[in-house]
């Protein structure tokens, strides 16, 4: 079965079930300014850029707490891997 379709933050029966302790927590492990990245797009003078990056970036002091290294390693990508799903469907009207 595939998840296209599903909610990526579960259900709202799942969600009004969930202590507030737990969004708050990683709320706070994960949304720090040493975990966060600045994206700008367009066709952009890059002189420009840095000088308006700089108006609305300010400098935040790195919390003393380090964020935990993920305990999960990635597999080794060691080639091409396909699938190829196959079953016969009428379309419905």
């Amino acid at each position: 079965m595939h998840n296209y379709g599903k909610s990526t933050i579960g259900s709202k029966d799942d969600l009004e079930h969930v202590p507030v302790s737990r969004p708050e927590a990683f709320h706070k492990k994960y949304y720090r300014p040493d975990n966060a990245v600045l994206v700008i797009t367009g066709r952009l003078d890059e002189s420009k850029n840095f000088g308006i990056r700089g108006g609305y970036v300010r400098k935040i002091a790195r919390p003393a707490t380090p964020i935990p290294p993920d305990y999960t390693v990635e597999p080794a990508q060691d080639g091409e891997r396909y699938v190829e799903l196959r079953r016969v469907a009428r379309a419905r009207k």
